[in-house]
């Protein structure tokens, strides 16, 4: 009878909770670092600039998280190569995922990982204008990754001994369910800034061109992370003891990832890296150069609501510019007809007239 092994590579489960918690201390430093300064901008700007009290509160509770699951991460170290080394020895202690402190550390990853999707599903939501069908699926995904993660982490205290079959059912799911919201709600995102982008003048192209670099990269961070963590946690062994145990480094890292990301967003949009765009969307006839001399029209001036504006609600978000009463947008008409010039006469409203 032969027995199937997951996998032939040995890494070491204490090995890998000491290279998680360098990492994970390293990267708890950096966002401590940024969640300082992304806070310094906001104080800065708050007069002409109210905060974003979503984004902003979700930072401060991802940070309590990090920094709990950071200390809790050093505590078990410190109980598993001093207190039980003699013991019961410090890789059957690390293997034991259904101790208090470690349940304490999953309950922490679990929450941590639902407010950090929340966080990118509600930067989607501004971005598409708070349009609510563009985010149910990723709302939906989300509840799907909070009903199974804890579900998953409620058999240890539900259950004298927990089922470890029932168990990776469930945090398998939790894991797919992360991933695929962070894959769906960063293509939404990136898609809505370039349409949107298509209409914008040439002086706005590169600030498009960062946020838009900004959303993919931020996004995509998260999304390979969880896809490695995913992958790693496929190939891990079940007991702990034996087989490869890589995927606790990125377990570990993922409540500091988490925060790091929003807290980016918060900064490149405080430093006016993606604010003070020109978004123009016109008609369809307009598009075609249906319009004559003489006509006027209301143009709807297209907005991604993503920064601050000052008179705005400090709960809603925008990202768009003034446009200027001198401004001009050249409007080919075809059939090799003149070309005619949009001017606005007042906000939302455009005067078409022949070019000079």
């Amino acid at each position: 009878m032969s027995i199937h092994r997951r996998s032939q590579i040995i890494f070491r489960i204490d090995e890998a909770y000491l290279i998680s918690a360098w990492v994970a201390s390293f990267l708890w430093g950096c966002f401590t670092v940024l969640a300082a300064y992304a806070f310094y901008t906001i104080i800065s700007i708050r007069k002409s600039r109210p905060p974003n009290k979503v984004v902003t509160s979700a930072i401060v509770v991802l940070y309590c998280l990090a920094t709990a699951h950071a200390a809790l991460s050093i505590r078990r170290l410190i109980d598993a190569f001093i207190v039980h080394a003699d013991d019961v020895g410090s890789q059957r202690y690390l293997a034991d995922i259904g101790a208090g402190i470690n349940k304490a550390k999953d309950l922490i990853y679990i929450t941590s990982t639902c407010i950090g999707d929340m966080v990118i599903v509600w930067r989607c939501f501004i971005v598409w204008n708070k349009n609510i069908p563009a985010i149910i699926l990723p709302v939906l995904l989300v509840f799907g990754t909070a009903l199974s993660g804890y579900g998953a982490i409620g058999h240890y205290f539900v259950l004298e001994t927990a089922n470890i079959k029932e168990v990776t059912r469930w945090g398998t799911t939790m894991f797919i369910t992360s991933l695929c919201t962070n894959i769906i709600v960063t293509l939404l995102t990136a898609f809505r800034i370039w349409w949107i982008a298509r209409s914008t003048t040439s002086k706005a192209i590169k600030r498009y061109q960062t946020l838009l670099l900004v959303i993919i990269e931020s996004g995509a961070l998260v999304t390979i992370t969880k896809a490695f963590e995913f992958g790693l946690y496929k190939h891990a062994p079940g007991d702990g003891l034996n087989g490869l145990n890589a995927m606790y480094i990125p377990f570990d890292c993922m409540p500091q990832i988490t925060g790091i990301v929003p807290t980016l967003i918060v900064i490149a949009v405080n430093k006016n890296m993606t604010a003070n765009l020109t978004v123009s969307t016109y008609p369809s006839d307009c598009r075609r150069g249906a319009l004559r001399r003489g006509d006027v029209e209301a143009v709807t001036v297209g907005k991604i609501q993503f920064a601050q504006n000052s008179s705005q609600d400090p709960d809603e978000t925008e990202f768009s510019e003034e446009v200027p009463s001198e401004d001009v947008v050249p409007i080919p008409l075809q059939d090799d007809k003149p070309e005619v010039v949009v001017s606005m006469d007042q906000p939302g409203v455009y005067h078409v007239q022949p070019v000079p």
